[in-house]
């Protein structure tokens, strides 16, 4: 065979398998077709048609959407979720505010009313106004002008004084009356 004709041979090989590739990356949609083609009544129709490729490819990219649609609800959830929390954890920080400041106030109240044990009330010390006046008194005296009074203010009277001038006084006392004060105070202490 003569060169030449190996050489024509060879190009029109050369062209067919390029052509062969093209139309391969056109079918495959690969590379897009020109519209010549498209418009030809038999090749027009094959390359129109979804490929084995795309349809291979389609249920992926459905996939990849429903994916990517959930991805995007997850994150509005999360959106959600963390504005709760932040609104828990302001509320969560007020409350203990709140709970300290009662704390504190509680403590205030607690040291007042220990205040008001501790110091004596306005009848505790007219008491021990009238104990100093007994005790300046005679016994006797002081025995006679307590037993006209309440058994409440007798009892006030004497818790108020030291106890040899209250066990004096109750000595001059009517022993009837003195019994019923002492029990009385018994019964007070205990």
């Amino acid at each position: 065979m003569n060169k030449p004709f190996k050489a024509i041979i060879l190009g029109i090989l050369a062209l067919l398998l390029m052509g062969g590739g093209y139309g391969l990356l056109v079918y495959f949609n690969l590379v897009k077709g020109p519209a010549v083609l498209l418009d030809l009544p038999v090749v027009g129709s094959k390359l129109g048609q979804d490929s084995p490729a795309r349809t291979l490819s389609d249920p992926l990219i459905e996939e990849n959407q429903k994916l990517k649609d959930r991805i995007a609800s997850r994150e509005k959830q999360i959106t959600k979720l963390e504005k709760k929390s932040a609104d828990f954890e302001k509320q969560w920080k007020r409350s203990e505010i709140e709970r300290e400041n009662l704390q504190e106030e509680m403590a205030g109240l607690n040291d007042q009313i220990q205040e008001l044990k501790a110091s004596p009330t306005g009848k505790q010390m007219t008491y021990q106004d009238m104990a100093r006046y007994y005790a300046e008194m005679k016994t006797q005296d002081a025995a006679d002008i307590l037993t006209r009074l309440s058994d409440e203010d007798i009892i006030g009277i004497l818790t108020a004084m030291e106890s040899d001038q209250a066990a004096e006084i109750l000595q001059k006392m009517n022993h009837d009356r003195a019994a019923a004060i002492t029990k009385k105070m018994l019964n007070v202490s205990s």
